[in-house]
């Protein structure tokens, strides 16, 4: 399994798309683009259902793994990838859905002042 971090790179979408073109099958389509809250990640999964898919965060990286139930011509389908992320998303606030073979992950900005400087009186 192939570990990517879009977070630590300049050119985001740049290197996220050269990853993919070198790393996964030509039918999984990848998307990474900016929102108003963060990031979004678009991956196409045709043919699986949201049973069939398991996103988890470990390691602070997300990963997902999609494998159909059953076996079509002796072959399994299945998609493993894991995302490194950086300290910008809030690991506690990501979302997830399934629609039309499309599957969308919402990456959220973490508030940026979480990491301001605050002083601190001392009595």
């Amino acid at each position: 399994m192939n570990t990517f971090s879009p977070f630590t790179t300049r050119k985001l979408t740049s290197e996220f798309n050269t990853f993919f073109d070198q790393s996964l099958t030509p039918q999984t389509n990848h998307q990474l683009y900016s929102t108003e809250c963060g990031w979004a990640l678009r991956i196409d999964l045709p043919g699986f259902s949201k049973e069939e898919l398991s996103l988890n965060f470990e390691d602070k990286a997300l990963v997902l793994v999609a494998e159909q139930s059953e076996e079509i011509e002796n072959r399994r389908n299945k998609v493993a990838q894991r995302y490194a992320l950086g300290e910008e998303v809030d690991t506690t606030k990501i979302t997830a859905a399934l629609e039309s073979g499309v599957f969308e992950i919402h990456l959220p900005r973490r508030d940026a002042h979480h990491d301001q400087t605050v002083q601190i009186n001392i009595q």
